[in-house]
């Protein structure tokens, strides 16, 4: 692989190599031909070159892995960042905390779900549901008690003598 990297570089010029970065980094071929100081036209002819396409989409898969890999860290993160708010002395916080961990839970589920067909999976998804279904009706309990009515009174016994 590092073979054809540096063949790909020694076949394309020094603007095309400068203007690579700016490729990866855009949102649109527009932006990046604003920023690398060419016309779009230029980076059209560019993407229909075979080396030039190979070595803009290495670099792009290359600046997505290390995206990824940095989501990954902040990840890590974040799950602690969860962990310490369920260990609060605040109950409604630490509800808080623990619906956030199913919602989020049951959306990294659903993601297994949609690239696997696993029947123990779908199990899991539908149990997470019911949790967090039963927890928010819980939490609208808390929030909002049922209004007690007053208590009817009864009549009056009478007494016979």
């Amino acid at each position: 692989m590092l073979q054809n990297v540096a063949k790909n570089q020694t076949e394309l010029s020094d603007r095309q190599l400068l203007a690579l970065p700016y490729l990866t980094a855009s949102r649109t071929f527009t932006e990046a031909a604003e920023n690398a100081g060419v016309s779009r036209e230029t980076v059209r002819r560019w993407m229909n070159d075979p080396a030039f396409r190979q070595e803009y989409e290495r670099q792009r898969d290359e600046a997505f892995a290390l995206a990824a890999a940095e989501i990954k860290a902040l990840m890590l993160k974040a799950a602690v960042v969860f962990a310490e708010r369920l260990e609060s002395d605040d109950p409604e916080e630490r509800a808080r905390a623990s619906r956030d961990v199913m919602t989020y839970g049951a959306k990294i589920v659903d993601i297994k779900l949609k690239t696997s067909d696993a029947e123990e999976n779908r199990k899991i998804a539908d149990r997470l549901k019911r949790i967090m279904a039963e927890m928010d009706e819980e939490e609208e309990m808390r929030n909002h008690p049922p209004s007690r009515s007053p208590r009817t009174r009864r009549p009056p016994r009478i007494r016979r003598p």
